[in-house]
């Protein structure tokens, strides 16, 4: 027992040793600063201010190491508690535009899918994946929520992306899809979907995802198209400027 005291004083003695060193040689500092100013002339005083202040924080740095990182997970933090209340924000006002786009389309279904990146690959590109973030659906219609079927899913499992990269929209029916995308196509199509509208919403310099809206009935491509066009690129702009 009275080893393990006798090693705990040593081990204090030391520490408190070195302290002892690192002040000692920052107050050596500070007094051939000081012989230096009597010396020479007021830019020769500036600079040896600027010196003996660099020195003070490096010595305060040396005796409190943890000031560093509390002040860093302060700022952490704080920047997380921002980040998640503008996400709460922004997911107020994307619910109600999509229940916009909703009524003027006359959809059965509204829906936003979300870019995101994950891991990087070994040659440094990132991995791209998609989820459905937000979903409205028409309330006097009888169409079930389909969200969880797209979430967190690799871009590339889905050729549409590819399209609409190039193309920017796609308005059309499932059979429409099937000669770009069949895996999109078909899984629409088990949820009752016959048509569909795509457009890849841009930011400044990358796209941020996909504004898309679904019906079931056949005639409404015939009669809406045009309108269906203007509408959705018109509200595209508007979740662009949301999410930005």
């Amino acid at each position: 027992m009275n080893n393990i005291e006798n090693n705990t004083d040593r081990e204090i003695l030391q520490e408190n040793k070195e302290k002892v060193t690192i002040i000692d040689s920052g107050v050596s500092t500070f007094g051939r600063m000081v012989d230096i100013v009597k010396n020479n002339s007021l830019w020769v005083l500036l600079k040896t201010l600027i010196i003996t202040l660099f020195f003070g924080i490096l010595i305060f740095i040396t005796l409190n190491p943890s000031f560093i990182f509390e002040r860093y997970n302060k700022y952490e933090e704080e920047r997380h508690s921002k980040e998640l209340e503008e996400r709460f924000e922004r997911m107020d006002e994307l619910n109600d535009e999509l229940g916009d786009v909703l009524m003027e389309l006359h959809a059965d279904r509204v829906f936003f899918i979300e870019y995101h990146n994950s891991v990087k690959s070994l040659q440094g590109a990132p991995f791209a994946y998609g989820s459905m973030s937000f979903e409205k659906l028409h309330p006097n219609r009888s169409v079930v929520f389909m969200a969880d079927e797209y979430t967190d899913f690799p871009l590339t499992k889905y050729e549409t992306v590819s399209y609409l990269y190039e193309q920017k929209i796609f308005i059309g029916t499932t059979k429409d899809l099937m000669l770009i995308d069949k895996r999109l196509a078909s899984k629409l199509a088990v949820s009752n979907v016959t048509q569909v509208a795509l457009i890849e919403v841009w930011g400044e310099k990358q796209p941020l995802g996909i504004l898309g809206a679904t019906w079931s009935e056949h005639e409404v491509l015939t009669t809406y198209r045009d309108k269906i066009k203007d509408v959705i690129y018109q509200h595209s702009h508007i979740v662009r400027s949301i999410l930005n």
